[in-house]
């Protein structure tokens, strides 16, 4: 009977798109199964002196680097928590003043400057 053939495949190629997705499955797992850490570098001057902070470099670097994306997408997935005092003593190298207020008051104020002087292009702190 003509009409009643069935062909039946032993064995095919899998599709591009199938090996692409087995192939983002087995990535997934890999990072699941993990820990990944990534580093972005920051120039902070020309020289690659110490201590020395260039207001106009670093902002661009931030800007162009996808930082705020990527600390968006981190914060997302993976949360960091700092305590107000950790922040304070980790980034206030990047503003001027020396606050000494509140713990929260003194990282809003970190914060604020920093944020404002990145994303406004401020001249200063």
């Amino acid at each position: 009977d003509k009409g009643s053939k069935r062909r039946i495949f032993t064995s095919r190629k899998s599709t591009a798109g199938e090996n692409f997705i087995l192939q983002l499955e087995g990535l997934g797992q890999k990072i699941k199964n993990s820990y990944p850490h990534y580093v972005r570098c920051v120039k902070t001057n020309g020289q690659q002196a110490p201590d020395e902070f260039c207001h106009i470099l670093v902002p661009e670097q931030v800007r162009s680097g996808g930082f705020v994306e990527a600390a968006q997408i981190s914060r997302a997935g993976y949360p960091n928590h700092y305590s107000h005092e950790a922040f304070v003593l980790r980034y206030q190298f990047l503003t001027l003043s020396k606050s000494s207020g509140e713990k929260e008051e003194s990282v809003d104020v970190v914060i604020r400057q920093i944020v404002n002087h990145i994303m406004n292009g401020e001249k200063s702190f």
